[in-house]
């Protein structure tokens, strides 16, 4: 998930703002990575921390030179090595172009104004085509 610059984050025994965390850390691992439409020299960076007051243990990624703040990222994945931090960060710049398309479609035909909370509307609505369908299931036997 990506985070806010409001988290804070549980490292080496203290609560720090990830911000704080961010702009002390380098981007050492480079990637190439799309973002919008457009392919982006990025820096990859990775650290592990807590999130939360249960101390399960993150890791807070970090994807500079695509955006005018570098991204901050959490997974629960473990990072073993440098292939793990890029494929951290191409399943979330794959993700974001699913959530992207999602919202797309949703302004385009505004579903968000569409509200149908019986089932039978739903079937109404969907108008088919015939009143009834056949459906015969078979089996060979050999």
């Amino acid at each position: 998930m990506r985070l806010t610059a409001k988290r804070k984050l549980f490292f080496h025994g203290k609560w720090v703002p990830a911000t704080q965390l961010r702009n002390q850390r380098k981007g050492k691992i480079k990637t190439v990575l799309t973002y919008k439409g457009k392919k982006h020299d990025a820096y990859l960076s990775h650290v592990k921390v807590q999130i939360s007051a249960s101390k399960k243990d993150i890791y807070f990624v970090l994807v500079y030179g695509i955006t005018e703040h570098p991204m901050m990222l959490a997974t629960n994945k473990k990072i073993k090595s440098k292939e793990d931090v890029v494929n951290i960060a191409l399943t979330y710049f794959s993700r974001w172009r699913i959530e992207e398309y999602f919202r797309c479609k949703k302004q385009m035909f505004q579903f968000e104004n569409f509200r149908v909370r019986k089932l039978a509307a739903i079937i109404q609505k969907a108008d088919p085509i015939k009143e009834k369908v056949q459906f015969i299931y078979y089996r060979l036997a050999t």
